[in-house]
């Protein structure tokens, strides 16, 4: 074999092997896009999937608002053990001889509970509703702290805590409306329903602010809003106790503000005070707050 046919062989395995490995890249290729085909095939399958639960969502709304919507809610009476509370909704395409039913339940218990509906005028129903009074006030109660000394020049980095404390929840209910015809139930979305102003009617409201700082006595202050004349229960004390474990070590009066009962905003206000000092080795310090008929609240500052 001459050296031209040498030459020639090797040109001829370069571009086999030339050409096998651009075929090898085309099949590489080819898997990619086949890859690439099939996740946008997911994504778009996934993307139908949402969008139609999204409409059926939209489409179970617009269902709702066509066939009932809620109307008032309205108390009747608040007494200091009981409370008698209105709730009216509308029920379109009212069919006669239909069953409306209102099913409630408060939010801590498991079961609801269904009443057979009154029928009022022009498509709207209602129930009133025996609701058990609380005998605890609104109270909202926020807490600052601060780590840097008294003795620092710089302006304290403060971290609020902010919390409102309601009456254990017991006053907010879950419900839905249900219309039966012919042995077709039509059931509608759980709504919220909030009664926690009925303690106004026994309780003012509280709100509180205590400020811990690192180096500084402890400053607490609580106000009594106003929310009628005529509430059933009064301060008749109010204090801050430090404990150790269940023993009461020390108490600070809050004493009333001289000047006391003072409009803000519109509303008369009682103002209450104390400074104490929390820089000891006492397990945990309260609010306490006792009422005529032997009621004392108190909730933990720290």
């Amino acid at each position: 074999m001459n050296n031209k046919e040498k030459v020639l062989l090797i040109l001829i395995a370069v571009i086999i092997l030339i050409s096998w490995s651009n075929l090898q890249s085309s099949r590489e290729l080819e898997n990619r896009i086949s890859q690439i085909q099939n996740e946008m095939y997911s994504l778009r399958s996934s993307i139908t999937h949402e969008v139609g639960t999204v409409s059926g969502v939209v489409r179970q709304i617009q269902e709702e608002a066509r066939w009932w919507s809620p109307g008032q809610t309205e108390i009747l009476n608040a007494g200091k053990d009981e409370a008698q509370v209105k709730i009216d909704w509308y029920v379109k395409e009212y069919q006669e001889n239909s069953l409306v039913t209102f099913n409630y339940r408060n939010v801590r218990e498991k079961d609801f509970i269904s009443l057979d509906a009154d029928k009022g005028s022009d498509g709207y129903f209602f129930t009133v509703l025996s609701i058990e009074m609380i005998k605890a006030p609104l109270w909202e109660l926020s807490i600052s702290h601060s780590s840097n000394s008294y003795n620092h020049s710089y302006p304290m980095e403060e971290i609020e805590e902010f919390k409102e404390v309601k009456p254990a929840d017991v006053n907010e209910y879950e419900y839905y409306i249900s219309v039966t015809k012919d042995g077709t139930t039509r059931t509608g979305e759980v709504r919220r329903l909030y009664l926690h102003e009925l303690s106004y009617s026994l309780f003012n409201p509280l709100y509180g602010h205590v400020s811990i700082d690192k180096g500084r006595p402890t400053f607490v202050n609580l106000v009594e809003g106003r929310a009628h004349e005529n509430v059933y229960y009064r301060i008749k004390e109010a204090y801050v106790e430090a404990r150790t474990g269940t023993s009461i070590i020390k108490k600070w009066p809050l004493a009333k503000d001289s000047n006391t009962e003072a409009p803000h905003y519109g509303y008369t206000e009682t103002m209450y005070s104390a400074t104490i000092e929390t820089e000891t080795d006492y397990d945990s310090f309260y609010i306490v707050v006792k009422y005529n008929d032997a009621i004392t609240v108190e909730k933990r500052i720290r």
